[in-house]
């Protein structure tokens, strides 16, 4: 078994129309909510890849 210890959050990710430059703004055209976290992610990427994951963490 793997323990992965750490943290989950919440992911925000913002679409773009291009990056902008150093002093530049642009308008979002999106945005999407995900779970993340290193340790979250991590256990999540184990267990998909067969192993017995186990995440202990603060959520």
């Amino acid at each position: 078994m793997i323990v992965f210890c750490g943290y989950a959050n919440t992911d925000l990710t913002v679409r773009v129309p291009v990056l902008p430059g150093p002093g530049a703004r642009v308008q979002a055209t999106g945005v999407r909510y995900g779970e993340g976290g290193m340790a979250a992610n991590a256990s999540v990427a184990a267990a998909r890849m067969g192993a017995d994951a186990r995440f202990a963490g603060v959520v």
